[in-house]
C-alpha cells in the first residue's frame, strides 16, 4: 500500500497467499512456471486444465492447500470448468509477443485513440 502499484494481496488476501505458494512450489520445481504448468497441468497439450486434473496435477505438486478452492479463485468466469496458464499468468516477454503497426491499426479500426509501439510509431495514424 502506497507504493503506487495495485497488488492482488490488496483485493483478495486468501487468493494471493494461495497462489504465492503455487507459483513457489512450481518454481522449486521447475525453471519457470510455465514449464510446470506444461508437465502437469497440460499434458495433453490442449492448452486447458479441467478441475479434476488440477487436482492431480497439485497433488503432483505436493501443494498441501485444497485445490479445489484454489482452481475456484483462479477460474476467471463463475461456472468455467477448466483453467489456463494465461487465467494464472499473463506473460509479459516482450520478445515472445511481437507486434507491427498494421495488425494493431487493424484491431483499432472504430477507435481513434493514438497507440505509441515500441518502435515509437503511431499505431493509429
Amino acid at each position: 500500500k502506497g507504493q503506487g502499484q495495485i497488488r492482488l494481496e490488496d483485493f483478495h488476501a486468501e487468493t494471493a497467499a494461495r497462489l504465492t505458494e503455487f507459483e513457489r512450489l512450481l518454481t522449486e520445481r521447475y525453471k519457470h512456471p510455465r514449464e510446470g504448468w506444461t508437465a502437469l497441468f497440460d499434458k495433453d497439450h490442449r492448452r486447458r486444465c479441467p478441475e479434476d486434473q488440477f487436482k492431480v496435477g497439485c497433488k503432483e505438486l505436493g501443494y498441501a492447500g485444497d485445490a479445489g478452492r484454489l482452481f475456484k479463485l483462479l477460474t476467471p468466469e463463475k461456472g468455467r470448468k477448466f483453467l489456463t496458464y494465461d487465467d494464472i499468468w499473463l506473460d509479459l516477454n516482450r520478445n515472445l509477443f511481437k507486434t507491427n503497426a498494421r495488425d494493431v491499426k487493424s484491431l483499432l479500426k472504430t477507435d481513434r485513440q493514438a497507440v505509441v509501439l515500441d518502435d515509437g510509431s503511431d499505431a493509429s495514424a
